[in-house]
């Protein structure tokens, strides 16, 4: 499912004007999924990955605080993931299920990230 999956920034827009009841909805629609659908994890993951900057990524810890990409508790163990599913492998059921725990509290983000690029999947 989550083989070979590879995300990468299609295209840059302006922000979306929207009511905000339905940036309620749709943030809730985020954080509902990516708590519990695997291929929704898993693009969040590495969507989030390629928000932290590149010496973030190498040292698997968040130096920056500029309110994108993984927080400080989380930078290692999501970097982790994000390195697993970028080799190619699958989340076993046990990082699925950490990252289900965890990724629900980007959904704000994601949802403003959503905005301005959009992710093409490559399998």
């Amino acid at each position: 499912m989550t083989d070979n999956l590879i995300v990468t920034v299609k295209t840059l827009r302006p922000p979306i004007e929207s009511d905000p009841v339905e940036i309620v909805d749709r943030v809730k629609v985020i954080r509902d999924n990516v708590g519990s659908n695997a291929q929704w994890a898993c693009r969040a993951i590495l969507v989030l990955y390629y928000r932290q900057t590149e010496s973030e990524q190498a040292m698997e810890q968040t130096t920056v605080k500029n309110g994108v990409g993984f927080t400080g508790f989380d930078a290692k163990i999501l970097t982790s993931f994000a390195t697993r599913l970028l080799s190619g492998r699958s989340l076993t059921e046990k990082q699925t299920a950490v990252a289900f725990r965890r990724l629900p509290k980007y959904a704000t983000q994601l949802y403003n990230l959503s905005r301005y690029a959009t992710a093409q999947t490559v399998q």
